[in-house]
């Protein structure tokens, strides 16, 4: 063969030196040390609230007023009329709590078969109610991380879900008693069964959690357009079989058509007092305190009407089917929705654990990310803050905006040195 020939044909793949690139695996396979530290802050919080507030009064408050409301709806009493709500919160506290706080009214605003759900607790003292609904509470942190991953080897996988389980966000859901990390549960089992191409249980599960129907509806919009093409329809059809059994439900066992319109109408007047509440996790949180009604007004429509147009810009970029993009409508689509939102607390940016959870990576690799660092740090550290200060206003709106940004921002993940990226 003439050289020229030989010159001109392409060399072979050097190999690479065995020691160099074992090197460089370790290199690039070695956890980010921003893992630890988290990991460090979340169990010394954790340890601190043990500390701090399980002996203390006052915990539970929310879930003092879903108790309140089962019993009420187990009597007949039409608990979304607010004299009537008190007068049963009187008689169930007596003045006071188990807790050893005095009880300020707070009215009841979940839909009626919320109210169905709990009344077998009903049949024990609020306190031993309270304790096994902070149990749920936890283990539906844990479960709904667990499930939201379905990739993850296992390991990865369990430290996830216990992280979650005693995070501040899921201890902040449990200090009030609310039913926000339920919906996480929902979120990750749905996530779970479309990764298993069934996209028609994964729509039940998403349905699961309108008991939060302000919050969750959204949201299940979001995962069915983040769903592969094939799943839309089935997933779609789960959602609303679900929404119609929740409804019918509440028509048949627990106050009839009736029962939806009281609650329709106190949701309005709950609404009405949204203004009045610290712990608003969202851009409008920052001005809803401040501004007037007719302003308020106004700038929620701008912000819904913002996370529309991002959330079908993301839907558009993913209508083809590429992954990456349904990654990132499902993830950066909810933490916009939940930035947004004028309606939007603390505790509810539990779901932003499976974004958050996508974003690090089974090896968290993502942490060398800044972006994806600024979104943990803002998830992890602003609970803790408003847990101490309800009052604190716009931290507690920085994780989902955190989070957000970091989808809009994130690079494609590193190849190893000499491996293609799978």
């Amino acid at each position: 063969m003439p050289a020229s020939a030989h010159a001109a044909a392409p060399h072979p793949p050097a190999q690479p030196d065995p020691a160099a690139s074992g090197q460089t695996l370790r290199a690039h396979s070695r956890r980010p040390v921003a893992l630890p530290l988290l990991m460090a802050v979340v169990i010394i919080f954790a340890l601190y609230f043990l500390v701090t507030y399980l002996p203390a009064r006052g915990n539970g408050s929310d879930f003092q007023v879903f108790y309140a409301g089962a019993v009420a709806d187990r009597h007949g009493v039409n608990p979304f009329d607010w004299s009537s709500l008190w007068r049963v919160e009187q008689q169930v506290y007596n003045g006071g709590v188990g807790h050893g706080t005095p009880f300020a009214f707070a009215p009841y605003a979940d839909p009626p078969p919320f109210a169905l759900l709990l009344r077998p607790l009903t049949a024990i003292s609020e306190a031993a109610a309270y304790r096994l609904w902070a149990t749920v509470i936890l283990l539906c942190g844990a479960l709904g991380a667990y499930l939201a991953v379905p990739s993850w080897p296992a390991r990865p996988r369990i430290l996830a879900a216990a992280l979650t389980a005693i995070s501040p966000v899921v201890l902040f859901d449990l200090r009030l008693g609310q039913n926000s990390t339920p919906l996480l549960l929902a979120l990750g089992a749905a996530i779970w069964f479309t990764a298993r191409k069934q996209p028609l249980i994964a729509g039940l599960c998403l349905g699961c959690g309108l008991l939060k129907p302000h919050l969750m509806l959204p949201i299940a919009l979001i995962v069915v357009l983040a769903a592969p093409r094939e799943a839309r329809k089935p997933m779609a059809a789960g959602v609303l079989i679900a929404a119609l059994a929740w409804g019918l439900v509440g028509v048949l066992f627990d106050g009839g058509f009736a029962a939806y319109g009281h609650w329709l109408s106190s949701a309005r007047q709950f609404g009405d007092s949204i203004r009045h509440q610290p712990d608003l996790a969202s851009i409008p949180g920052m001005y809803l305190g401040t501004a007037s009604t007719a302003m308020s007004g106004l700038l929620n429509a701008v912000c819904l009407a913002g996370a529309a147009g991002i959330i079908v810009r993301l839907a558009i970029r993913a209508r083809h089917g590429d992954p990456r993009a349904r990654q990132d409508l499902l993830g950066g689509g909810i933490a916009v929705y939940l930035a947004l939102s004028p309606y939007v607390h603390t505790s509810d940016q539990v779901l932003l654990v499976p974004a958050l959870l996508t974003l690090i990576g089974p090896n968290a690799d993502g942490l060398r990310d800044h972006a994806v660092g600024l979104a943990a740090a803002a998830v992890i550290l602003a609970p803790m803050v408003v847990l101490r200060d309800y009052h604190t206003t716009g931290i507690n709106a920085l994780p989902a905006l955190c989070v957000a940004l970091a989808y809009w921002l994130r690079r494609p993940p590193v190849e190893l040195e000499g491996q293609a990226h799978v």
